[in-house]
């Protein structure tokens, strides 16, 4: 790495210190939730948890499409003195923007910041009864915030956010990471929502919120 730094050296190392914050933020609102739910939620009910091989693999599958890219490509970036190696940069977003890519690249960032905050906000509504896939022993239904608008907000958010890497790193990884996503909710929302219709505290009123809340993951589309 050269200093002073070079265009190309500071816009990857405006990508990399945004990435690290996402990553930082992500990592500790998922801390505090997740502590909230375990304190005033109480335990994830075993029979809620779903039993087929699809509905235990299905999660581990778009865990690992939404958590590897941003620090592969952070990593990858960093320890090759802020430039993309050859490997990575064969996976090059084929857009034709001329100049404008630096400037899309660092909208992109400025995205991410505001996601990051509309993360917090789904959290802050979800509270006790975040889980990955399950019904807590203290259930309820949640419909404020975000929730009046889709039935699924956080995962409308981990796709935009996927989007935003797209750009952000200028990759097809990111991109290819999000159509596995995509697949993975497909598969898994229509899960998630029969076990909480199955549970009989829950379900009549997740039922009544299924109407209420028509769609699941985005307005007017699904």
């Amino acid at each position: 790495m050269s200093f002073p730094l070079n265009q190309t050296q500071t816009l990857e190392l405006i990508v990399c210190l945004t990435t690290i914050s996402h990553i930082y933020f992500q990592s500790r609102d998922i801390k505090k939730v997740s502590k909230i739910a375990w304190s005033e939620g109480g335990a994830v009910i075993p029979s809620s948890l779903p039993t087929s091989l699809i509905g235990r693999i299905v999660t581990p599958t778009h865990g690992v499409a939404i958590m590897l890219p941003p620090p592969l490509y952070t990593f990858t970036v960093l320890v090759n003195g802020l430039d993309q190696p050859e490997w990575l940069a064969s996976w090059k977003l084929p857009l034709n923007v001329g100049d404008n890519e630096p400037r899309i690249r660092i909208a992109a960032c400025l995205v991410t910041i505001g996601l990051s905050m509309f993360t917090g906000a789904i959290f802050k509504h979800l509270g006790k009864q975040w889980h990955y896939l399950g019904v807590r022993e203290k259930s309820s239904v949640v419909s404020t915030g975000p929730y009046a608008f889709v039935r699924h907000p956080g995962y409308l958010q981990v796709l935009a956010q996927q989007a935003i890497f797209t750009l952000m790193f200028w990759s097809l990884i990111p991109l290819i990471a999000m159509g596995i996503t995509v697949t993975a909710f497909a598969i898994k929302i229509p899960i998630e929502e029969q076990c909480l219709l199955d549970n009989p505290k829950i379900g009549p009123d997740y039922a009544k919120y299924q109407k209420k809340v028509g769609w699941r993951l985005v307005p007017f589309v699904w």
